[in-house]
């Protein structure tokens, strides 16, 4: 009988070892995949929930965005160009990295007609992106941000739909600070 008592501990034992071990070595591993990787940055939360994660490891950032929007390719084969696009109206986010330093003088070469000074600050979260809206000239102009990531420019734009103005839908301008809160860096 007491032989069959200290197997039974020693099997235990060894379970219990066994198990924390795994338990340790997943923590281990899963919190390290999940630094490396910056997606426990970019997990959804509050009015997010439900939302995809773009993450963009090459040069660290990630964001969420609605489910509505898919993912295409580029058409015209742009380097860190990232295209979401509405399949049920003419709407689509560009993610643009540009390997140049951020400089805010220099966006005022591309900004829409009528602006001619730098474009203006706006807070979304924790982050403080320039923007640009609709200028001049009667044509229509997406939403542009600009972002200083890590001293070079992280470009977003807002496109359409365009329902009797110049500038995105309503739907579309409540949209952009939300996806733009989400944007984390790593």
């Amino acid at each position: 009988m007491f032989y069959d008592l200290a197997s039974a501990r020693v099997g235990l034992m060894k379970k219990c070892l066994s198990a924390l071990a795994l338990c340790l070595l997943v923590g281990c591993f899963g919190s390290r995949e999940a630094l490396a990787s910056g997606s426990s940055r970019c997990l959804a939360h509050g009015a997010t929930v439900g939302w995809k994660t773009y993450i963009d490891r090459k040069h660290g950032f990630c964001l969420l965005y609605p489910p509505i929007y898919k993912r295409v390719s580029n058409t015209i084969h742009q380097e860190g160009l990232v295209t979401l696009s509405r399949s049920d109206s003419q709407a689509s986010i560009y993610i643009t990295f540009e390997n140049k330093a951020f400089d805010l003088q220099s966006f005022v070469e591309r900004a829409p007609t009528g602006y001619d000074s730098p474009p203006d600050p706006v807070p979304a979260g924790p982050n403080t992106f320039y923007y640009y809206g609709a200028g001049g000239g009667g044509v229509s102009y997406a939403d542009q941000y600009f972002f200083d990531l890590k001293g070079k420019t992280l470009y977003i734009s807002f496109d359409g739909p365009y329902v009797n103005d110049k500038t995105p839908s309503p739907e579309t301008k409540a949209l952009e600070p939300r996806l733009l809160s989400s944007l984390r860096t790593f």
